[in-house]
């Protein structure tokens, strides 16, 4: 007996396209890009409907349920690669402003818009199955910096409003996927300005980041969907630095409140780079525990802030890609 080939994760085919109006899925052509994995779905709980004078069998069984609300949300894991991860900073942050010269791509990405993207996302299953989600809006954004194998992946939290099983591709005829351009995790970097300009942060273990659109789902009275999403809260940027004690340093800049630069970056050339800024953040005043014989771990918690002057966070990529 010949044992058949199941579908399995490595044969998906993951489209996306930005949607015009939430609800109204996007037609045309995809974009193809790449993804570690996802938990996309719409899940539709039953709700209890414990009614009363109903005919039973007995008095201790349940009865049968109502239908819930639908609830579309779910992570996807993404490479943080210097070409695909443009559709991610745009579905994050809204569109960039983008400079060229000489063939050399600048996007610049602020937190801040008043309004970003919904995407209409695709995954092909196998032939005749098809899983399109509609209204996909990237909410959070996380992710660490470490001296860690393999290549960086960042993680984006997404709400949506509805998925569709479709027996052939929606995505018409998607160009060729964009060339690879992986960073290695190794090489992200983590710099402090505490007045004299960027420098590496000494004595730092990992680093911490998480970015929250807040968003709602709109609970419109019309369909039993959601019709998209509002972002009445402000957004926000946090983490932690988690350090290896040497000195005071850390522990003096939580304490005092100071408000100083931090840089999150990547950089394999002068036009090729991605660089996380946030001018003004403050860590929580923390104490210095020992956990034991061995050298002292401390995370401190930060947080970032806007000025009057400048966005709460400001995301540059460099690379050879015209627009996304």
């Amino acid at each position: 007996m010949t044992t058949a080939a199941l579908p399995r994760g490595s044969t998906i085919e993951w489209l996306m396209k930005e949607q015009a109006t939430p609800g109204t899925v996007a037609t045309g052509n995809f974009a193809s890009t790449f993804i570690y994995d996802h938990g996309l779905e719409e899940a539709e709980p039953f709700e209890e409907d414990r009614l009363l004078g109903l005919a039973r069998n007995n008095n201790r069984d349940q009865t049968a349920p109502a239908d819930g609300l639908p609830n579309a949300a779910g992570p996807i894991t993404f490479p943080v690669d210097l070409n695909h991860i443009g559709y991610v900073l745009k579905g994050v942050f809204g569109a960039p402003e983008t400079a060229v010269d000489s063939g050399n791509y600048t996007h610049v990405f602020k937190s801040g818009l008043e309004a970003i993207p919904h995407w209409t996302m695709q995954n092909k299953l196998q032939n005749a199955d098809f899983r399109q989600y509609d209204a996909v809006l990237m909410n959070t954004l996380g992710f660490e910096v470490s001296r860690a194998a393999g290549f960086q992946r960042c993680t984006v939290g997404t709400l949506f409003r509805k998925e569709n099983k479709l027996t052939s591709s929606a995505g018409g005829t998607p160009a060729a996927a964009l060339a690879r351009a992986s960073l290695a995790a190794a090489i992200g970097a983590v710099k402090i300005d505490t007045g004299s300009g960027f420098t590496l942060a000494g004595r730092l273990n990992s680093a911490g980041f998480n970015y929250d659109n807040k968003a709602k789902p709109q609970e419109y009275v019309n369909s039993k969907w959601v019709n998209g999403h509002d972002l009445d809260e402000p957004a926000s940027a946090n983490g932690a630095l988690n350090t290896r004690y040497a000195n005071a340093t850390y522990y003096d800049l939580a304490r005092a409140k100071s408000v100083f630069g931090l840089q999150l970056l990547w950089e394999i050339g002068a036009n090729n780079s991605l660089t996380f800024e946030m001018p003004r953040v403050r860590m929580s005043p923390k104490g210095t525990p020992v956990a034991g014989p061995a050298g002292l771990d401390i995370a401190y918690d930060w947080r970032a802030e806007q000025s009057d002057s400048a966005p709460m966070l400001t995301v540059t990529l460099k690379n050879q890609i015209a627009a996304y």
